[in-house]
């Protein structure tokens, strides 16, 4: 029987996985309330970049997950968190060409879940409404960075 390519639970072990660094900014909160309350949207804009690092030799690896969320009216923010989310992982046994997809895919969707619940208890204890992070497709978000590297050589 062949080994298929997906990989098994003895090749992805999270060992670690936290807040790096975290910052809220809210220098408007009555502003954000009374544009709420008024029933003005705002307009959300959230940003996500992966960037691995590790040694393939010792088969340990760090994935930083930076997402930015903004909330603005019109040109002003009005709110801004950052939140640089890092998991330690160890993979082994797989074929050496499919590790940047495990690390800007498979390690990123592992670490997204505990993401998207700081962000929502964050936005919440500043006095905002929740806000709820949809799933991402970190197989998407490669495809658009290898693009844009692309182009960028060109």
């Amino acid at each position: 029987m062949q080994e298929s390519a997906a990989l098994d639970n003895s090749s992805l072990k999270v060992v670690f996985q936290g807040v790096r660094d975290i910052s809220v900014e809210n220098p408007s909160p009555f502003k954000i309330l009374s544009d709420e309350s008024a029933g003005e949207p705002l307009n959300t804009h959230v940003s996500i970049d992966v960037q691995p690092r590790g040694n393939k030799e010792e088969q340990r690896f760090e994935v930083l997950v930076s997402t930015t969320v903004t909330l603005s009216k019109g040109d002003e923010k009005l709110f801004m968190l950052e939140l640089q989310y890092v998991g330690y992982f160890l993979i082994n046994q797989v074929e050496e060409d499919v590790i940047p997809l495990i690390l800007f895919v498979q390690c990123p969707t592992l670490l997204w879940p505990s993401i998207r619940f700081l962000v929502s208890q964050l936005t919440q204890e500043s006095g905002l409404h929740p806000l709820v992070l949809q799933p991402v497709d970190f197989m998407e978000l490669l495809r658009k960075k290898m693009e844009n590297e692309a182009s960028a050589e060109e």
